[in-house]
């Protein structure tokens, strides 16, 4: 089972850069799809059809909507688009869903959605710190939703509250510039200041040290090695280009002007053309 839900996972966060849709949508997908699981008990071969039916409602759910057949012709999976609407049916039925924009309410809290309002919360508070000044490089909002997605695509972090998944995440990133902040007495302080709102936090939305603890140790590794691969195809990259330079003369030839495929996106197209 473990092995399904990461590929219906996977293709959910795949859609979603295909289409290029918010990180609300992927994050809306996910929940609806572990809500179902942890209630109706489901054979892995429809697995793919309940992943698509969560990313429609989930596009609903965020005020986009994208016509099923195509969604069942861009992730090429086994079920017909009759089949991916009844299944859409079944999960509205279960998880008593009703798309109603203006009904707070009737919203279901995701991984970012607790993201979202921790850095409301730093940002709120950090208003009046000099410390501030540095905030933007250390809390970007589009690389902490990224790295988040990479983190829910992990079958060691499907165990983790959605609340203990976003916090862990922001003490991560936090920690990463407190060997920085050392040769500054005055900003080392306010970074600990950082540190010690996670932890209020931390006792507000109730995660226990070990769960926190467990988190941090499975999301570090998780992360670790996804930047490691990101080095290791920069490097990659850069080793191509300059053998290209120095195959041509030491001058790069004029070429017409082509838009860079994304890197995700490009991985999808090699995902759906095996």
């Amino acid at each position: 089972m473990t092995k399904a839900w990461k590929a219906s996972v996977v293709k959910l966060r795949l859609l979603r850069v295909w289409f290029d849709m918010p990180h609300a949508v992927f994050f809306t997908a996910v929940t609806y799809l572990d809500l179902f699981l942890s209630r109706i008990k489901l054979q892995e071969k429809y697995f793919d059809c309940l992943a698509l039916a969560c990313f429609h409602w989930a596009l609903l759910k965020n005020g986009y909507n994208i016509n099923v057949t195509q969604l069942v012709k861009i992730s090429q999976v086994e079920c017909s688009v009759r089949d991916v609407l009844r299944m859409a049916n079944i999960v509205k039925e279960k998880l008593n869903l009703r798309i109603n924009e203006d009904d707070e309410n009737d919203r279901i809290a995701t991984c970012g959605d607790f993201l979202t309002i921790f850095l409301e919360v730093l940002e709120y508070v950090s208003t009046n710190w000099t410390f501030r000044l540095h905030s933007s490089k250390i809390l970007e909002t589009e690389k902490l939703m990224t790295r988040l997605e990479v983190l829910m695509t992990n079958t060691y972090c499907v165990c983790f509250r959605a609340s203990a998944l976003a916090l862990v995440l922001l003490k991560l990133e936090l920690e990463k510039f407190l060997p920085q902040a050392v040769s500054s007495t005055y900003y080392g302080g306010e970074l600990l200041q950082f540190l010690g709102i996670i932890h209020e936090l931390q006792i507000i939305c109730g995660i226990s040290n070990m769960d926190l603890v467990n988190c941090s140790n499975n999301a570090s590794n998780i992360l670790w090695e996804y930047d490691n691969q990101s080095r290791i195809k920069q490097a990659q990259n850069a080793a191509r280009d300059k053998g290209n330079r120095y195959r041509s003369g030491g001058s790069t030839p004029s070429r017409r002007k082509t838009k860079k495929i994304p890197r995700e996106k490009s991985m999808y197209l090699k995902f759906i053309t095996k």
